[in-house]
């Protein structure tokens, strides 16, 4: 395999290209069976972005909040042994006390 690697870092993404803003993403991964995908069923197993975003505390009592001028990612990938859908969202966070 000789192409590029497409490596997104949990500082920079759709939301934070550069890295200069203070962004961290956190997000989850989901499956999709295989028996579903493609049909009305696969709805049953799809989450709604928004339900990723809530408030996260830290160890340290810092707590993030979904950046609200943010770009919520979403990555299909096909699990190669199962042929389920692999589903992940990144949602990007800031500090609560830099959105105002």
């Amino acid at each position: 395999m000789g192409g590029a690697l497409l490596y997104q870092t949990t500082d920079r993404g759709w939301t934070n290209p550069s890295g200069e803003r203070h962004v961290v993403y956190y997000g989850t991964t989901y499956r999709i069976p295989a028996s579903a995908h493609n049909t009305i069923q696969q709805l049953e197993w799809e989450r709604n972005p928004t339900e990723l975003c809530h408030d996260i505390t830290l160890e340290d009592g810092t707590t993030l909040t979904p950046d609200p001028s943010g770009i919520v990612e979403r990555t299909d990938t096909f699990d190669a042994e199962t042929g389920d859908l692999l589903v992940t969202y990144r949602v990007p966070y800031v500090a609560k006390e830099l959105t105002g």
